[in-house]
């Protein structure tokens, strides 16, 4: 496995919308039991379904690849994960921590838009995650927080040397994700 491949794994959506989760979940106070209960609920009926049908899908040749290359896999791959998405906000909900679930709603609300430019384009879910995440975390956490805008460029890299991407499809990824943002910050 190479550098660039790597690094795409790292930045999964799924593993920097999973840290943004868990760093909303520890911010807002949970600690001790709660986190721990919060954190294996979330594994296991989160992270665990959607990953292990993907893997599944993969085994079986039902899609290409774990990034979903083609463009009209990844749309109904997205379909499935949107399900999963929406019954993971009541999962998320279950817990009475109004700051998760107003990450999960703005996560639903980056998903749908992200959903509906797959139907005509295919760009960056890794750097439109890794975007929304990183202005979330730096709205949140302040400028201290910046410097990880460098990973950006990084992620960039390995999704164009990996194959999976074009140079306009990461900066779309990264356009849409501050688009979303600013959409959250102002008119909220």
């Amino acid at each position: 496995m190479n550098l660039a491949t790597i690094i795409s794994r790292i930045f999964d959506p799924i593993v920097v919308f999973s840290i943004a989760i868990i760093a909303v979940a520890v911010q807002s106070g949970m600690s001790g039991g709660s986190l721990f209960y919060f954190l294996t609920t979330f594994v296991l009926l989160v992270i665990v379904p959607p990953a292990t049908l993907l893997f599944w899908a993969v085994k079986t040749k039902r899609v290409t690849d774990v990034d979903v290359s083609n463009r009209a896999q990844r749309v109904r791959v997205l379909l499935v994960f949107g399900l999963f998405l929406f019954i993971d906000y009541f999962v998320i909900k279950s817990f009475g921590n109004i700051a998760l679930e107003t990450l999960f709603v703005l996560f639903i609300l980056w998903f749908l838009g992200f959903f509906i430019i797959t139907l005509f384009w295919k760009i960056s879910g890794h750097l439109a995650g890794l975007t929304f995440v990183l202005g979330l975390l730096i709205e949140w956490q302040g400028s201290m927080m910046l410097p990880l805008f460098f990973l950006i460029p990084l992620v960039a890299w390995a999704r164009v040397v990996t194959k999976n991407h074009t140079i306009m499809q990461v900066i779309a990824g990264v356009l849409y994700s501050l688009f979303m943002l600013y959409l959250f910050k102002n008119f909220r």
